[in-house]
C-alpha cells in the first residue's frame, strides 16, 4: 500500500484530487497541515507521494508551490497530475437563511475565485481567509450561526453543516491542476508532459532565443509561468510545462540546447498527462524570416561579447609590465579548447581557429598602441 498526503484536513479540495489519484490503488491518503509539511514527508520516506495544487483556470498559479519546487523540495520530480472540476458550495448551520449570513470563512483561492458571487449576493458581509476550505467549514460549524463557509459538500457532512447554496456562480470553467511529487519521476508512456525551470543570462533576446528552441523542434509549451528568484530585483525563474517526455529524441535535443544557454536549468520531472490538461501539439516550422530573426539577434550578441572581450584585452594590458605581450602557451590552450567545444557544438573547429587567429593579432596590436589595420 501507497501513503500519499494531501492538504488537509478531510473534507478540502485537495482531498478530492488525491481521492481521484488513488482511485483503483491500494492507498492511504494522510492529511497535512501546509504544502511544505507534504514536501518533506516525502523527501523522508514517510510518504511515497504528495498532491499539492499548483494552478486554478481562474486565479492563475499556486504560489507557494512554485517556490516550494524552485528553493526547497530540489531533491523532489513531478510524477503524475490530476485536473481536478472546482465545484463551490456554500455551506452554513442547518436552518440558516441566506439574508442572515454575516460572515463568510474560505481558503484565499476560493475566496478571490468566488469574489464576483460574494459582492452580487453578499455585498457588506465580512470576509475571512482559513488555511483551508475545511478549516473554514470547521470554524463555521463551532461559531456564530450566522457564519457561512465556502466548501466542498463533504466538509459540510463532516462538520454538521449543510449546503446552503449549491454550486456558487463563478466565472469560465473553474479548474484546479494539482501536481504528484515524488523521489523519482516516471518512465516514458503513450502521452506524457514534462516540466522544468529555468533562468536566463541578462542579454538581449535571451528568453525568446531559449524558447524558439521548442518551437525548431517543433514541441508544444503548454504553460509558462514566471516567480522571482528571491536573489536580486528583476531575476526571475520561468516555470515551463511541455508535451512529451524528456527522454524523447526532439525533446532531449531542444533541452540540451536550452541548458546550454540558461543561466539555471532544472528538469522538475516527466508523467502522465491529464487528457483536459495537454493542447494538440503544432509542428511549428520556423519560416525564413523567423531563422533571420534569430540571426539578427545572435549577431547583436556577438558584437556585444566581442567588444566586452575587448574592453578586458585592453585593462590586461594596462596591467602588464613587461615588454612581452604575447603569450603562445596561452593563446594554444584557448585555441585548444576552443576548438574541442566546437566540435562539440557542430561548428568547424578550423574556422574557429581562423577567427581567434585574427582576434590574438588585433588584441596584441592593442596592447601595443598599434593599428592593427597599419603595416609597417
Amino acid at each position: 500500500m501507497i501513503r500519499i498526503g494531501y492538504l488537509g484536513p478531510q473534507g478540502t479540495f485537495s482531498e478530492c484530487a488525491a481521492e481521484k489519484y488513488a482511485a483503483g490503488q491500494e492507498a492511504e491518503l494522510i492529511p497535512f497541515s501546509s504544502l511544505k509539511e507534504i514536501g518533506l514527508a516525502v523527501r523522508d520516506g514517510y510518504l511515497d507521494e504528495g498532491i499539492m495544487p499548483v494552478e486554478n483556470s481562474n486565479e492563475g498559479a499556486v504560489n507557494l508551490t512554485l517556490d516550494l519546487l524552485a528553493h526547497e523540495l530540489n531533491e523532489l520530480m513531478i510524477r503524475g497530475e490530476i485536473i481536478l472540476a472546482i465545484k463551490h458550495h456554500l455551506l452554513a448551520h442547518s436552518g440558516t437563511k441566506k439574508e442572515e449570513i454575516s460572515r463568510i470563512l474560505s481558503h484565499p483561492q476560493p475566496l478571490a475565485q468566488c469574489r464576483d458571487f460574494i459582492a452580487k449576493e453578499f455585498s457588506g458581509v465580512s470576509v475571512s481567509e482559513a488555511a483551508s476550505t475545511a478549516e473554514a467549514a470547521k470554524f463555521v460549524s463551532r461559531g456564530d450561526r450566522t457564519w457561512a463557509a465556502i466548501g466542498t459538500g463533504r466538509a459540510a457532512a463532516l462538520n454538521n453543516l449543510v449546503v446552503l447554496i449549491p454550486d456558487l456562480d463563478v466565472p469560465g470553467e473553474n479548474t484546479t491542476r494539482f501536481i504528484v511529487l515524488g523521489r523519482s519521476d516516471c518512465a516514458p508512456g503513450p502521452r506524457n508532459k514534462t516540466s522544468l525551470i529555468v533562468s536566463v543570462t541578462d542579454r538581449p533576446g535571451a528568453l525568446y532565443l531559449l524558447l524558439k528552441e521548442f518551437a525548431v523542434c517543433g514541441i508544444n509549451l503548454t504553460r509558462i509561468e514566471s516567480r522571482p528568484a528571491k536573489t536580486k530585483l528583476g531575476d526571475y525563474l520561468f516555470f515551463i510545462d511541455l508535451a512529451g517526455h524528456r527522454e524523447e529524441p526532439n525533446i532531449a535535443v531542444a533541452l540540451a540546447s536550452v541548458k546550454a544557454q540558461a543561466a539555471f536549468f532544472r528538469i522538475l520531472g516527466s508523467y502522465p498527462a491529464c487528457v483536459e490538461s495537454l493542447t494538440k501539439a503544432a509542428k511549428t516550422v520556423p519560416s525564413i524570416a523567423d531563422l533571420r530573426a534569430d540571426i539578427d539577434i545572435i549577431d547583436g550578441q556577438i558584437v556585444e561579447l566581442l567588444a566586452r572581450r575587448t574592453n578586458l584585452v585592453k585593462q590586461i594590458g594596462a596591467l602588464k609590465t613587461s615588454n612581452r605581450i604575447r603569450d603562445p602557451r596561452r593563446e594554444q590552450e584557448l585555441t585548444a579548447r576552443l576548438k574541442a567545444l566546437a566540435e562539440e557544438k557542430g561548428f568547424d573547429s578550423t574556422v574557429l581557429e581562423n577567427i581567434y587567429r585574427l582576434l590574438f593579432d588585433h588584441y596584441v596590436a592593442l596592447q601595443t598602441n598599434k593599428n592593427p589595420h597599419q603595416h609597417p
